[in-house]
């Protein structure tokens, strides 16, 4: 009985140094073709791009960066509802993400989806009040419910806090 746990034992520790090592090997993978994805966008080829990030969502599936980039993708194709479904499921994954949630309100905004733009906007403030994009994005908001005087407010506080904190 001793020999055969130590056998049980023995294989659980090889095979959670064959994951590790897997594991290392989808994660060195997803970053060359996350590099191919950005490289593909610059140069005007969004299909190569998002070719690149789906094979990386195949080999692992909860991969925040790559649902950023599909995200980014389609909203500069105007494809907000095809963004929207990328980034919800990147926020989901990676509920703390600043980036994924800006994004994500950035399309929400063109959508038309102002509080739930808002209720994400706010959360990246509560740990960064003056958050440029944040602000940016709050005046976006503000401009979207014809609040012309606070959103020119955000913008002059973005605008402040992205100069350094001087006058403007």
């Amino acid at each position: 009985m001793v020999i055969l746990g130590c056998l049980c034992a023995g294989l659980l520790l090889w095979a959670s140094g064959a994951d590790a090592a897997g594991r290392q090997a989808v994660i060195q993978r997803s970053r060359v073709l996350l590099v191919e994805a950005q490289d593909a966008f610059a140069a005007g080829q969004s299909d190569t791009a998002l070719a690149r990030l789906d094979a990386i969502l195949v080999e692992d599936p909860a991969n925040p960066d790559a649902y950023y980039f599909i995200g980014l993708i389609k909203l500069s194709h105007a494809d907000t509802a095809g963004a929207e479904v990328a980034l919800v499921e990147g926020v989901r994954l990676a509920p703390l993400s600043r980036r994924l949630k800006l994004l994500l309100a950035r399309v929400w905004v063109e959508s038309g989806k102002t509080v739930e733009a808002d209720k994400l906007v706010t959360e990246v403030m509560v740990l960064r009040p003056l958050d440029v994009d944040a602000l940016y994005i709050k005046g976006l908001i503000a401009l979207a419910g014809s609040d012309t005087t606070a959103a020119v407010e955000f913008w002059d506080t973005a605008l402040n806090e992205e100069l350094g904190g001087g006058e403007l």
